[in-house]
């Protein structure tokens, strides 16, 4: 989305949590796999959801700010 529309991966997020907010229903789950939430949810359990440093630290290296971001509006 972000390459097409040439914005950065920031401001999608922005909007689909925006979305998020106005719209419950909104589905992001075919934006991540059941695996890496699962592993989200793991690591939020461990070290809380207060701030995202310690969260990324606790997940495989390949998942990025924006994948963790993007699976906690879904939740």
């Amino acid at each position: 989305i972000a390459s097409t529309q040439q914005i950065v991966v920031t401001t999608v997020l922005n909007h689909l949590s925006k979305a998020k907010e106005e719209m419950a229903e909104l589905d992001l789950s075919r934006l991540y796999t059941a695996e890496e939430k699962a592993l989200l949810v793991e690591a939020v359990e461990k070290v809380g959801i207060e701030r995202l440093k310690p969260i990324k630290e606790s997940l495989p290296e390949y998942f990025s700010y924006d994948k963790i971001k993007l699976i906690l509006m879904d939740l």
